[in-house]
């Protein structure tokens, strides 16, 4: 029979395993291991945009700590779609950028890197700053390469 003490350690035990189990879920779902979450993440966000902002001019510039998105129309910026990674918006470089956009007539944009940034989601943040998309997409989206 299990003594009062003997329960405590396997009720701590068993929350252990599943905060662990937890927090290894969302590390191999959105983290960065190794950079294949973040490649394909990438891959699809530049896919997202090649197909829904075809009328636009997408240029992508890496920084530091982000990637800058242009969307621009006869060579004016429209938008400016920082993929930010995690932490890097703790960069002054990072805070200067963004400042330089929000003073111009760009929209300004954040996405994080390790989060999932699913097409729905995307595209509905950039509804949110009025940047709508110059295509209809397909209705199956083609494969990564």
């Amino acid at each position: 029979m299990m003594d009062i003490v003997d329960m405590a350690v396997v009720g701590v035990s068993v929350l252990g395993a599943i905060i662990l189990l937890v927090f290894m879920r969302n590390l191999f779902s959105f983290g960065d291991i190794g950079g294949d979450v973040y490649k394909r993440n990438m891959k699809e966000f530049q896919r997202l945009l090649a197909q829904h902002f075809a009328g636009y001019d997408v240029s992508v510039v890496p920084k530091t700590c982000w990637h800058e998105f242009r969307l621009s129309r006869h060579g004016q910026a429209v938008a400016v779609l920082f993929w930010t990674e995690s932490g890097g918006h703790k960069n002054p470089a990072w805070w200067e950028a963004r400042r330089a956009v929000e003073a111009s007539s760009a929209k300004f944009v954040n996405f994080y890197e390790h989060m999932p940034n699913r097409p729905e989601y995307v595209l509905n943040r950039l509804a949110q700053h009025g940047v709508t998309p110059s295509v209809s997409a397909p209705t199956t989206p083609p494969p990564l390469a």
